[in-house]
């Protein structure tokens, strides 16, 4: 009889100690639990499907046939050796992780073959970089093929063209109006809008009108030879132009100001007070309106596309690995007056990566002028 006590005893106290196991509390990476925060951890897997083909451009999108003739500018075999040489050296990439970041980097070119002085803020796209420059002859001819001028990568000491402040928020802003966030635009590039553009950046868009824009931020060896590349700074300008007036609107109390985005799906226009679905404008307003609550006001509509779609996937894109974001004194910036010296063969390397915020204390830049 006490035999069997003693077993249902056991048993009993085996049973409790499962039923406790299985009660995990549910914690965000805050640390409490309820609404998780919308800095997302950083070990979400890369995404098993394919990047979508043109860079993901809209196809109603100025930049759809750049996009396209970069995709047709780099053909597979160049893509397949760079590759060889990145997962020889970090043997652990995976081939998703290894088309994402191909993607994001090609994205990184569009920019940089539109725009001067874009900043490189991704250690991943960088390192892919630094791999394609070996291939001398066959990047010369991708750059040629795809915008008519070279887009390089010259490194820069501490006290030699750093990116003034607010730059991060810049690229932020040409990010989101060329692109929609893919899967994995935080986990490359670090987290979005959580920056304000800088009030120097602010006043010099007010400042200006659209063609003083256009001249000012687009590469005229490039968009002088390419009409897609022309109508996109003509884009890039007006969205600008259009954005900082209705910014300026609600700064003088007037309200949310009826700015009216471009419905990328039905190309009907459609406007939403409490989402509206383009970051970088977005990033802007509140730039102007509270800068220094930006973080604060972006968390806010990033929850509000969680909550209306039933997912975090807005959170996902938005957020990522600022651990990935180059840091230190030194960056990257482009420049096409002639081969920098630093060149030979592609041996240009980067500030550190690390910890930097958001904003950057430096960075890698593209474009030219």
């Amino acid at each position: 009889m006490e035999l069997i006590v003693v077993g249902i005893c056991v048993i009993t106290f085996i049973i409790v100690l499962k039923v406790i196991g299985n009660q995990k509390p549910r914690m965000n990476n805050g640390g409490l639990a309820g609404r998780p925060s919308a800095r997302r951890p950083y070990s979400t897997p890369w995404p098993h499907e394919q990047p979508p083909a043109a860079l993901g451009v809209a196809f109603d999108h100025p930049a759809r046939s750049a996009a396209e003739r970069l995709d047709a500018a780099l053909p597979t075999e160049f893509e397949s050796r760079v590759q060889y040489r990145v997962q020889t050296a970090k043997p652990g990439m995976t081939q998703s992780e290894w088309a994402w970041t191909w993607f994001e980097l090609k994205r990184y070119f569009l920019m940089c073959a539109l725009l001067r002085n874009v900043p490189m803020y991704s250690t991943k796209a960088d390192e892919v970089w630094h791999e394609m420059l070996m291939f001398t002859r066959e990047y010369e001819t991708f750059c040629q093929q795809f915008c008519g001028a070279y887009i390089h990568h010259a490194p820069h000491g501490q006290d030699d063209n750093k990116p003034e402040a607010g730059s991060r928020a810049w690229f932020d802003w040409l990010y989101a109006e060329l692109f929609e966030l893919s899967p994995v635009s935080g986990k490359v590039w670090g987290s979005f809008f959580r920056e304000p553009l800088s009030p120097n950046k602010l006043s010099q868009m007010e400042a200006m009108n659209e063609d003083q824009i256009r001249n000012e931020w687009s590469r005229s060896d490039t968009v002088s030879r390419y009409e897609d590349l022309n109508r996109t700074a003509v884009h890039l300008a007006a969205s600008a132009r259009r954005q900082i007036d209705a910014a300026r609107q609600g700064a003088r109390g007037q309200g949310v100001p009826d700015y009216k985005m471009p419905n990328r799906m039905n190309n009907e226009s459609s406007y939403d007070s409490m989402a509206i679905m383009s970051g970088g404008w977005l990033l802007l307003y509140y730039s102007a309106i509270e800068p220094n609550n930006l973080e604060q006001r972006m968390n806010e509509h990033i929850h509000r596309d969680e909550d209306r779609h039933g997912n975090s996937s807005a959170c996902t894109s938005y957020s990522g690995d600022d651990s990935n974001r180059h840091g230190g004194s030194s960056h990257h910036s482009h420049s096409h007056h002639g081969h920098d010296s630093h060149h030979d063969g592609g041996s240009s390397s980067c500030g550190g990566g690390g910890d930097s915020s958001c904003g950057g204390g430096g960075g890698c830049g593209g474009g030219g002028d």
